[in-house]
């Protein structure tokens, strides 16, 4: 049978409740095909098993295992789950966890679109398929996530916001343009997949890494370091707007970036720019005059202005 859920759908549906070993009844489910377009699943295999039990007049839990394939990242593919269903409370309480990683899940039974999450060394791999969505170039390979997110279905997409924390991150592109590793964040964010072209706003702070952004590489410094942006991506590209970034002791810039469609870096202009040498040129800008033939160069002072390309 097939089972339809506001943003999600299910096929080849199979469930069975039967005695277990031990008396209690055991709950078997099975879908060979389930597709969640917010979180960029589709045919995603389903199997969950678990011992139910009252936990109260109206209040039923579930204890057991759940294992996925083919999901983004290879998502929870052997998963202990805890659910809680309240029908006083028009709750539902599930928590999700395989081995260093968890989720835990609150939704309102009258309103299944809207869940509030909380992450704790979630592999920023599980979430392909949410940042394919947004950018279908992109790719992650690395890092943890921890953090309190709202995530809001709404058909093709979704809108999720709230404050997280990224530690050891790594991302590519399959073009290699756009790339970064060993990168730790920390802030808010709100990230809109409902329409064509896909919206992110960030305001916080980055601290270690490595960045490449078409021709320009960072090598980030260890301390916090401000960042906040607005950014669109589709089709045609992606840009990088109301950028604006302070390293303290080394370089502080506004401006905007804009990449085609191959993850090329096609302009910038940044309004202001203050760099204080040799730091700035150190972290920020050898790599960029390299390509321009100005290699190994001996700087000090400091510079400000604009700049723009």
């Amino acid at each position: 049978c097939t089972l339809d859920l506001p943003g999600a759908a299910l096929a080849q549906v199979q469930a069975s409740l039967a005695p277990g070993a031990d008396g209690r009844p055991q709950l078997q489910l099975q879908a060979a095909r389930v597709t969640v377009p917010a979180l960029g699943w589709k045919d995603v295999a389903l199997s969950l098993s678990g011992t139910p039990q009252r936990a109260g007049a109206n209040t039923w839990q579930l204890v057991g295992t759940l294992a996925l394939a083919h999901a983004p990242g290879n998502a929870l593919a052997g998963a202990q789950v805890s659910m809680l269903i309240d029908t006083d409370a028009g709750s539902l309480d599930l928590t999700l966890s395989q081995r260093d990683a968890s989720l835990r899940a609150l939704m309102p039974l009258d309103q299944p679109s809207h869940v509030q999450l909380s992450l704790k060394g979630l592999p920023l791999a599980w979430l392909q398929g949410v940042l394919a969505n947004a950018w279908a170039a992109g790719r992650a390979t690395g890092g943890t996530l921890d953090g309190e997110v709202a995530l809001d279905i709404a058909p093709p997409g979704a809108r999720i916001s709230g404050r997280i924390g990224l530690s050891d991150g790594a991302f590519d592109s399959r073009s290699g343009t756009l790339a970064g590793q060993q990168l730790a964040a920390r802030g808010t964010f709100h990230l809109d997949t409902t329409a064509p072209d896909a919206r992110m706003d960030f305001d916080g702070a980055l601290s270690g890494g490595q960045l490449l952004l078409g021709s320009l590489y960072a090598q980030l410094p260890k301390h916090s370091a401000t960042l906040q942006f607005s950014a669109s991506a589709c089709a045609r590209g992606i840009s990088i707007a109301a950028l604006h970034y302070e390293d303290g002791d080394a370089l502080d810039v506004d401006g905007k970036l804009d990449f085609d469609a191959q993850q090329d870096l096609t302009a910038f202009d940044f309004t202001r720019l203050d760099a204080r040498l040799p730091d700035a040129y150190t972290r920020y800008g050898s790599a960029w005059l390299a390509t321009l033939g100005w290699k190994d160069l001996a700087t000090a002072g400091r510079l400000s202005g604009s700049i723009g390309m």
